[in-house]
C-alpha cells in the first residue's frame, strides 16, 4: 500500500460513520429475590447441560450461561446483548452490556431504552448511571504507519504498537484497566474481516470503497473517565458524547505536523487531525434485519473452513469421495448420535439459534 504524505492525504479523507460503540450500564435499585432463585436454577441447569439454559420471568425471556459475566456470577444472555446479575453489596445489582451490532441497528437511545425495559422487571426503583462509554469515527483516505508514533502528542504514559507480520494494524494508548481514558487507532476492515461481523458496509454506507482500508478512531470512557467530565447517568453518556470526542481530540491525544521544534506540543496539528477532529456524529440506525444478514454472511464466512475440514475428515471414513456423496452419507451417522446423546439434532438447531439470537 502507498501512503501519501499529511497534506496529499487530506482532500482524500473520507467520513464513513461516526457515534458510540459501546455502552455498559449500571443499575441500582431494588432486586426481586425471585430473580435471583430463577437465576441459580438456569446457571444450575445450564452447568449441567453443557449449554445455556432458557429462563422466563415475568415478561423476560432470555438464556443463562453456566459461568457468568465478569465479577457478575450470573449472566442473561440476549440477541441484543448481555446483562449481569448479583446480590453483593459491593457493585450495582445490575448491568447491561448492549452488542455493537444491536447499538448500530436501533442507535443508542433506542438501545438503552430496550434494555432497560428489560431489567425494570427485576430491579425496582431504578437508577442507571454509565460505567463505560466508546465514542468512535470511521475514515477512508489515511492509515498511519509504523514510523508515525512519534507524531502522536498526548497525556498516555503508555502506548502499544501492534502489528501482524510486520505490518501496523494499529496504536492503542494509555491502560484498559486504569478504567480512565483509552485511545485506539486501527485497521477496521482488517478487524472486520477477522471477526466476521460483515455487517459494518451497512453502516458506512455507499460512501464505502471496498478496495481501501478503514481507519477506526476510537476513545474509550471508563467509569473513573466518565466521572472526571462531570459524567455520571447513562443519558449524561449519550447526550454528551460529541463535546467527549471533540475534548479527546484536543487535549487528550492530537496527531502533529513535525517542525523544527524539539517540543513536540508545540507542532501543529496535522490535516488528518483536524478532520478526525470534528466528525458529524450523525450515523442513523442501520435496522436489524441488515444487521442480522451481515452478522450470518459473516458468520458463515469464518466457519467454512472447520466446516470443510471436518466433511473432508469424515469422508475419508465414510469412503466417500465428493461433497454430494459425503453429506448423503452422514444422515444414518447423526441419528446415531442423537440417540447416544437423548438429544435430537432439531434441538441442537434451536438452542443455537437461541444462543446466536437468530
Amino acid at each position: 500500500m502507498t501512503y501519501l504524505s499529511a497534506r496529499q492525504q487530506t482532500s482524500h479523507l473520507v467520513e464513513l460513520s461516526s457515534g458510540i460503540d459501546a455502552l455498559y450500564v449500571s443499575g441500582w435499585g431494588e432486586l426481586s429475590p425471585h430473580i435471583l432463585a430463577e437465576l441459580a436454577r438456569a446457571k444450575e441447569a445450564a452447568r449441567s447441560s453443557g449449554e445455556p439454559a432458557r429462563l422466563d420471568f415475568e415478561a423476560v425471556t432470555g438464556l443463562v450461561k453456566a459461568g457468568g459475566l465478569n465479577r457478575y456470577p450470573y449472566c442473561l444472555l440476549f440477541p441484543e446483548g448481555r446483562i449481569g446479575v448479583t446480590d453483593s453489596e459491593r457493585l450495582p445489582p445490575v448491568h447491561l452490556q448492549p452488542n455493537a451490532a444491536f447499538l448500530h441497528a436501533v442507535g443508542p437511545q433506542q438501545a438503552l431504552a430496550h434494555f432497560i425495559g428489560i431489567a425494570n422487571a427485576f430491579l425496582a426503583n431504578s437508577r442507571w448511571t454509565a460505567s463505560r462509554l466508546d465514542v468512535f469515527s470511521d475514515w477512508q483516505g489515511w492509515m498511519p504507519v509504523a514510523e508515525d508514533r512519534y507524531r502522536f502528542v498526548g497525556r498516555a504514559t503508555r502506548r502499544n504498537t501492534h502489528e501482524d507480520t510486520e505490518v501496523l494494524t494499529g496504536f492503542e494508548f494509555g491502560r484498559r484497566k486504569t478504567k480512565t481514558i483509552t485511545a485506539r487507532l486501527y485497521d477496521k476492515s482488517r478487524d472486520s474481516k477477522a471477526k466476521g461481523t460483515d455487517w459494518w458496509p451497512d453502516v458506512w454506507g455507499p460512501k464505502y470503497d471496498p478496495s481501501s482500508s478503514v481507519l477506526r478512531v476510537e476513545f474509550e470512557f471508563g467509569r473513573l473517565g466518565l466521572r472526571q467530565y462531570g459524567i455520571d447517568t447513562a443519558q449524561e453518556a449519550l447526550d454528551r458524547a460529541p463535546s467527549l470526542w471533540h475534548t479527546a481530540t484536543k487535549d487528550w491525544l492530537t496527531f502533529r505536523s513535525p517542525t523544527s521544534d524539539e517540543t513536540r506540543s508545540r507542532w501543529p496539528w496535522a490535516p488528518e487531525w483536524e478532520q478526525i477532529h470534528r466528525p458529524s456524529f450523525a450515523a442513523e440506525a442501520v435496522g436489524l434485519d441488515r444487521i442480522q444478514e451481515g452478522h450470518a454472511a459473516g458468520s458463515l464466512r469464518l466457519l467454512l473452513p472447520q466446516l470443510n475440514g471436518y466433511v473432508a475428515s469424515a469422508a475419508v471414513h465414510l469412503g466417500t469421495s465428493s461433497i454430494d456423496e459425503t453429506l448423503e452419507a452422514l444422515p444414518p451417522y447423526l441419528r446415531d448420535y442423537e440417540l447416544i446423546s437423548r438429544k435430537p439434532f432439531t434441538e441442537r438447531v434451536r438452542a443455537k439459534r437461541e444462543e446466536l439470537g437468530l
